[in-house]
């Protein structure tokens, strides 16, 4: 439309791009590592700020090698040893090169994936316990179907759950919230305790 070739346009985002390019003079006390799908679907690997947001660069690869490379070319071992603390999800492989790169720096897991984690586990143990239940016998075919059914109650935060309000629940009748929890933790010792333990490390 504006007879300008795809080659100059690419000239252009190049030279464009080169004055975006991270100035390595220092790194902030704050740091958050993250990743994300790109291009072919590969996995790409970013540094952040983490009290500003600011992406400091995004590296094409998140390989250990490829980042412990980056950081011990870029940044001297005083700048690196003035960052304070790291944030991280859980990957095992940011574990095994932060202490060698970063040795002042605090690891801390983002909350947000430690919730995750605690999720899934609660659900994977009601699944086992429901499983365990799906057999001839009539009573636990009924604890079954509604171990399956009201899944969502167990994974609800205990400060969110009703226990003045009575309402129809199907497989149970006219109960609180509260009263079919209650009912359900009571069919294995094991989900209970799952529960229990799940419950205080979200109200942490």
């Amino acid at each position: 439309h504006t007879n300008v070739s795809e080659a100059s346009v690419q000239r252009v985002l190049t030279l464009e791009g080169e004055s975006y390019r991270p100035h390595y003079h220092s790194l902030p006390e704050n740091l958050s590592f993250d990743e994300f799908k790109y291009a072919s679907g590969r996995m790409a690997f970013e540094y952040i700020d983490a009290e500003t947001g600011d992406i400091l660069d995004i590296l094409p690869a998140k390989d250990s090698r490829y980042v412990t490379q980056h950081f011990l070319s870029r940044y001297s071992l005083k700048q690196r040893s003035e960052v304070k603390t790291i944030t991280i999800d859980m990957n095992a492989s940011y574990m095994s090169f932060i202490p060698t790169l970063f040795p002042n720096a605090h690891i801390i897991i983002d909350r947000f994936h430690i919730i995750q984690l605690i999720n899934r586990s609660m659900n994977k143990t009601r699944v086992t316990i429901m499983n365990q239940l799906n057999n001839s016998n009539g009573e636990d075919q009924k604890k079954y179907r509604r171990l399956k059914r009201y899944w969502k109650k167990l994974l609800k935060k205990e400060k969110n759950i009703t226990y003045t309000t009575y309402t129809f629940y199907r497989l149970f009748g006219q109960r609180t919230e509260a009263a079919i929890l209650s009912e359900i933790l009571a069919y294995d010792p094991t989900l209970k305790a799952t529960y229990d333990l799940y419950q205080s490390i979200i109200a942490a």
